[in-house]
């Protein structure tokens, strides 16, 4: 499709977020082993296949009674009981427990017929064939009772849930290998541009080290994605063709950093067209980031982010980072937001939307205070490390001193005493 605006039209951030939301699907559910699942989002609710316990069993180690039998018992008027029959866990008794009787039992083994408690070990003195018991104990004394952990049938975790180690557990307990989840998206990382060297190499006169390619790779990794390194693009049409194709064909999403914009240069855009991209939007109008490009070749997403690592990073987290959770099984962004107040006036640019870098600290009286967190300018990178959160200020829009305002959190640091 035609992407329905010109050299000098920009669209505004809600449209671009929507047609982006619009076209981002969940990756096709996978089958993987139990371990294999940590982490990844379940694509089914799973029910139970039995009752957990599946019998009345011994909440402790003591002895399987009839409470009755154990009326008024104490230290000073203990209660003698024949032992007739030791049940260990994995066991089953073969007895039932007759009036005046007990069985001695284990954690975690089925109660006898006949038995209504278990009397803890620590209230008891054993001898051949007899047990004394210096106290009473209500009917249903730690006894776990069949289906009291889950229901055979009934629903023990819902589609759309982060697997944890908790969730691995129930898991196991319903028989649940393998676990049906949708896989983490694989995601192309593509920064492009002559001046670009590897990281580790000193660059030469008018070079810079690629910063964009590894902070974006740790990006897609932080938002729950695998990232397929794709190397450094160089500005030359068929070579920079052939990495893209090679990047759609390696991965779920392909991310390229630079070459969007409106210069000689720029090329990403010509050169994803003809590959077969179908654009649905370029340029919007926000800060830092405008020259911003979204397309799909078939179904997989394209992002063509701006050159300036900052600019790069700041659309990957209000467009990318959102796409690849969502391709996982989440929804929204994964941030928190919290309620901040400014330490001095804080201002959006004239005609755009601004996202604010801004770090946080606790003030007075518990409030949480914002204030820049350095240079805005889209080059200088190192002011991220010191931003905590992102405030969004409309076009012309600001916030006075003292005035708060909702923040969206990017990297948690434990001085909110959280």
């Amino acid at each position: 499709m035609e992407d329905g605006c010109g050299m000098g039209e920009l669209i505004q951030v809600s449209e671009a977020q929507g047609l982006v939301a619009e076209r981002i699907r969940c990756l096709a559910s996978q089958l993987v082993s139990l371990p294999e699942a940590l982490g990844l989002v379940l694509a089914e609710s799973i029910f139970s296949d039995m009752n957990v316990p599946p019998l009345d069993c011994s909440a402790m180690d003591g002895y399987a009674v009839r409470a009755r039998d154990l009326e008024g018992a104490s230290g000073a008027s203990p209660r003698r009981l024949e032992e007739v029959e030791e049940v260990a866990a994995g066991g089953l008794p073969s007895r039932r427990v007759e009036p005046g009787q007990a069985i001695r039992i284990m954690t975690g083994a089925p109660v006898p017929a006949g038995a209504d408690a278990v009397v803890m070990v620590e209230h008891t003195r054993r001898g051949p064939g007899w047990v004394e018991v210096d106290a009473s104990v209500a009917s249903g004394r730690h006894i776990r009772r069949s289906g009291e952990d889950l229901l055979e049938g009934g629903q023990v975790l819902t589609a759309g849930r982060v697997i944890g180690s908790s969730e691995i557990g129930v898991l196991a307990s319903v028989g649940c290998d393998p676990v049906p989840v949708y896989p983490r998206p694989r995601v192309a990382v593509l920064p492009t541009g002559d001046e670009i060297v590897f990281h580790r190499e000193v660059p030469g006169p008018g070079c810079i080290r690629n910063s964009s390619g590894p902070a974006l790779c740790a990006a897609v990794l932080e938002a729950g994605g695998v990232p397929v390194d794709m190397g450094i693009g160089p500005d030359s049409p068929e070579p920079l063709a052939e990495r893209v194709r090679q990047g759609l064909e390696a991965a779920d999403c392909l991310v390229t950093s630079a070459g969007v914009s409106v210069g000689d240069r720029d090329l990403v855009r010509g050169v994803l067209e003809s590959v077969g991209m179908e654009t649905v939007f370029w340029r919007v109008s926000q800060k830092p980031g405008k020259p911003l490009l979204f397309g799909m070749v078939g179904s997989k997403p394209v992002f063509g982010l701006p050159g300036y690592p900052v600019s790069s990073m700041m659309t990957f987290e209000h467009y990318v980072r959102p796409s690849i959770r969502r391709m996982g099984g989440l929804a929204g962004t994964g941030r928190r937001m919290v309620l901040a107040t400014a330490a001095k006036t804080l201002r959006a640019a004239a005609h755009r939307l601004t996202w604010v870098r801004v770090s946080l600290e606790r003030g007075e009286h518990g409030r949480v205070m914002m204030d820049l967190a350095g240079s805005q300018g889209s080059g200088v990178l190192s002011t991220l490390v010191h931003t905590d959160a992102i405030l969004e200020l409309p076009a012309g829009e600001m916030v006075n001193a003292g005035e708060e305002a909702w923040v969206k959190r990017v990297r948690d640091r434990d001085f909110l005493g959280e």
